[in-house]
């Protein structure tokens, strides 16, 4: 498929949705584009820059010296590859704070957009199928307990050679999913018509199977129009 095609993959933090989004894009051959680096790339650029989240004025000048591009799935900021520097708990932290901001927001998401223009992609976030992109070709909301989550990402920060504590994470785990469920700027929900996935219950390979499903379907049906 060389044209555009848009799934979104929505859930809280610790749902499981880059490894399902991931996948998926490799199963199906498709681009894939984790918005929540996007918001870690300007969230590592302010901190860099000794802009805080109170400093909400400063925000826009320092916006206009972020450059995001994909380069063969991988994320760059102003020419350089962000890898792992943006993966650290301190950014997460951070992330949630300044991800608040419409004005943030609004810059991530035309970001985004244009990553996606004429590509077949498997975006992943917490606001894609409502706002970003509301008229995606498939939706899907992954969802776990947050025990769960937390317990996942203890765990992911441990293979990254930080010394987490599990209580503190699960904490933390539950106030982001506070902030993100109550923002008064695109709040973390489910889309009307997005497909709601437990990733506690099914395998990940179950999660993927379900997607190629639909895709197959969805482009049989446009091709017999």
């Amino acid at each position: 498929m060389d044209k555009e095609f848009i799934i979104a993959i929505d859930g809280p933090a610790g749902s499981g949705k880059s490894a399902f989004a991931r996948k998926t894009s490799e199963r199906l051959d498709f681009l894939h584009l984790d918005s929540g680096a996007f918001y870690r790339a300007v969230a590592w650029y302010l901190f860099q820059q000794n802009v805080t989240p109170e400093q909400d004025f400063l925000f826009s000048s320092a916006l206009e010296h972020i450059q995001l591009s994909l380069e063969n799935g991988q994320l760059f900021l102003n020419g350089q590859e962000v890898g792992q520097s943006i993966r650290t708990e301190r950014i997460s932290r951070l992330t949630s704070a300044f991800s608040v901001f419409p004005v943030i927001r609004d810059f991530v998401n035309q970001k985004v957009r244009a990553a996606c223009v004429g590509k077949p992609v498997v975006v992943e976030g917490r606001d894609i199928g409502t706002v970003v992109f509301p008229d995606a070709d498939l939706k899907f909301f992954l969802t776990a307990p947050v025990a769960v989550r937390a317990k996942r990402r203890y765990e992911q920060l441990l293979s990254q050679g930080e010394s987490p504590q599990e209580e503190q994470i699960l904490r933390e785990m539950k106030k982001r999913d506070r902030q993100d469920s109550m923002r008064q700027t695109a709040p973390l929900k489910k889309a009307e018509d997005a497909i709601e996935l437990d990733s506690s219950l099914l395998s990940l390979e179950e999660e993927v199977e379900q997607v190629v499903r639909l895709v197959a379907e969805k482009k049989g049906a446009s091709s017999c129009r």
